[in-house]
């Protein structure tokens, strides 16, 4: 009926044929297209509907409709419907002058239909690894790197089987002579493949996870681990800025990572006084009398007032006032951590320096700051009690 159609218009019957078969392959393709929209709107409004109202509107539900793999799927059907109805119209017509024209058909059809095969994938590969993010396991083992990696290797494999397709060759002479292209890959996704072997490094030593607090001081960054992907390591820095750094560079280079301060429970404070040589003095009768009303030294004078008084100086004293200090304050770790005071190298330039070494018993920044400065506050109040001046420095720290 077309060819007589387009015949009448004046055209050979090649060429009636060709317009024909054209005609043809828009309707089927224009059908395809209409019954896809159908589809939709029906598992849309229809078909999620139901399974919303079964189940609820939940993290799940959410993440199929905002990423439409609903819809991913339903794109596979007008390219199989046209291409399983496109021999009908071949028969229709004579298409042996033409050959190519419907053969290129059936390559755009095919490639595309890969096209979608390749989309599918890497949207399964992100729904799967949202469900495993819903468990606890996916703190310690996140596997977003995995992922980008089997991403990588699919684009890969359905560029070539794409590329085969449309030249007619067949995709394992791509593959043989892909070896030959290895330098090249290499080359290009070097820091994708120094990344993927630095995140199994990485998840294999356990040596961070997402939320950890890292510090890297070659870039001055120190902040929270907010992802981690196979190019990159997403850090949220103290100040709010973001920082991103490649994976590989965190084995490559010193970094810290505080969560062994966070799972011990304690986090450290080494703060120092500096005191001026010229007010350490030996201990007098009149000193500890008056130092004896302090409740934390009068047991400790009585028991050693006579040693105090033939070798002590007021700056030993002192020491073990604010030894018996941290020893009493609940907010400072005792058993299994290190809390003591002591006297670092003295000099002139830099006097003598009592230095307070404790871990406080929480890691909460805030509430850690709040009992070191309690402690150094407390303590420099009380150093001229004991006839000491600090030497006009400042205070130093160094956590």
């Amino acid at each position: 009926m077309l060819d007589s159609f387009f015949m009448g218009l004046s055209l050979s019957k090649s060429m009636s044929s060709l317009l024909g078969y054209l005609v043809v392959l828009g309707s089927l393709v224009c059908v395809s297209v209409i019954i896809y929209f159908v589809l939709l709107r029906i598992s849309n409004t229809i078909v999620f509907a139901k399974i919303i109202k079964k189940y609820g509107q939940n993290t799940l539900t959410n993440y199929v409709q905002e990423k439409k793999l609903i819809r991913t799927v339903l794109l596979f059907f007008p390219p199989i419907f046209t291409r399983y109805l496109l021999p009908v119209a071949e028969n229709s017509f004579h298409m042996e002058e033409w050959f190519w024209v419907s053969s290129l058909a059936y390559k755009i059809l095919s490639s595309y239909i890969f096209v979608l095969l390749a989309i599918l994938l890497n949207r399964t590969i992100d729904f799967g690894e949202f469900i495993y993010n819903q468990f606890p396991l996916s703190k310690k083992w996140p596997i977003r790197s995995y992922a980008q990696f089997v991403k990588i290797i699919s684009f890969i494999i359905f560029t070539i089987i794409i590329i085969s397709s449309l030249l007619d060759k067949s995709p394992l002479a791509f593959f043989t002579g892909l070896g030959a292209m290895m330098a090249i890959v290499s080359l290009v996704f070097k820091d994708s493949i120094l990344s993927f072997i630095s995140s199994i490094q990485l998840a294999a030593s356990n040596m961070m996870q997402v939320g950890d607090w890292i510090e890297i001081p070659d870039r001055s960054i120190s902040g929270t681990i907010l992802e981690m992907s196979l190019n990159t390591i997403k850090i949220e820095n103290f100040d709010k800025t973001i920082s991103t750094v490649p994976p590989y560079y965190l084995t490559t280079h010193i970094v810290k990572n505080w969560k062994g301060m966070e799972n011990a429970g304690g986090r450290r404070f080494k703060r120092t006084l500096p005191f001026n040589l010229n007010s350490i003095c030996p201990l007098t009768e009149k000193m500890l009398s008056d130092l004896s009303s302090k409740p934390l030294l009068c047991d400790y004078i009585k028991e050693n007032k006579e040693k105090l008084l033939e070798s002590a100086s007021n700056l030993q004293l002192f020491r073990v006032y604010a030894q018996k200090f941290l020893d009493q304050d609940d907010r400072i770790h005792k058993e299994n951590f290190t809390c003591m005071v002591r006297e670092l190298s003295s000099s002139a330039d830099s006097g003598a320096v009592v230095e307070i070494y404790a871990f406080t018993t929480t890691v909460n920044w805030k509430e850690y700051e709040l009992i070191a400065a309690f402690v150094m506050d407390h303590l420099a109040a009380q150093a001229s009690s004991f006839s000491l001046k600090f030497l006009q420095r400042g205070f130093n720290s160094d956590e």
